[in-house]
């Protein structure tokens, strides 16, 4: 993984552990320890950006075949899989560095 999604993950996985996930925020990037400012999460949240982004992922979602009919719905190199669902469900890591990142220094 990156740098930049090593940090994002866990505070992506945080604030979509309630009902109102923006809300959380703070308490996220807190409880991780990270150095994000709430600041620009809460500006992007709300800038025009955020919307367009959220309205193209939006649509991305909905054109899934198979629907998405929960979440976390996983989708790898833009093609679905029940497998790689259930693989990615019990150990995310070990399905990426086993099936598409062998060589990978981060799956040694």
């Amino acid at each position: 993984l990156a740098p930049e999604q090593e940090k994002i993950n866990p505070l992506i996985n945080c604030m979509m552990g309630t009902r109102n996930p923006p809300a959380l925020g703070d308490e996220c990037i807190a409880e991780l320890n990270l150095d994000t400012d709430v600041v620009q999460l809460y500006e992007c949240l709300n800038s025009d950006l955020g919307s367009q982004l959220l309205h193209e992922y939006g649509v991305e979602t909905k054109a899934q075949d198979p629907k998405v009919n929960y979440v976390p719905w996983i989708v790898i190199n833009d093609e679905f899989s029940q497998e790689n669902l259930d693989a990615a469900q019990a150990d995310l890591t070990g399905l990426l560095c086993s099936k598409y990142l062998p060589d990978s220094p981060a799956c040694a």
